[in-house]
């Protein structure tokens, strides 16, 4: 299996990201949309805060998108999102 995009952060890095992943409240929905695997958690926990600091809205305010699909095929989170707005949001 290729790296992935949160193989390819700094060990300090993804451990603090992977914290704020695993403890805060407000991430629920990513861990329960993420189930066991931390690091594609990670990578939306990312591309949600890039949502929210662009769009105001969460990943999970905007219509479904296939955003397990988009992380195995080693998109990442700024590609991701520039897809997202690409295909136009209606939020």
């Amino acid at each position: 299996m290729s790296n992935t995009w949160v193989d390819n952060l700094a060990d300090e890095q993804r451990d603090q990201v992977a914290e704020v992943f695993a403890t805060l409240p407000e991430n629920d929905s990513l861990r329960r949309y993420a189930g066991d695997d931390v690091d594609f958690g990670i990578w939306l926990l990312v591309v949600d805060g890039a949502c929210r600091r662009r769009l105001t809205v969460g990943i999970f305010d905007l219509p479904d998108r296939l955003w397990r699909d988009w992380y195995d095929d080693d998109m990442t989170p700024v590609q991701a999102l520039r897809t997202l707005l690409e295909e136009g949001v209606d939020a």
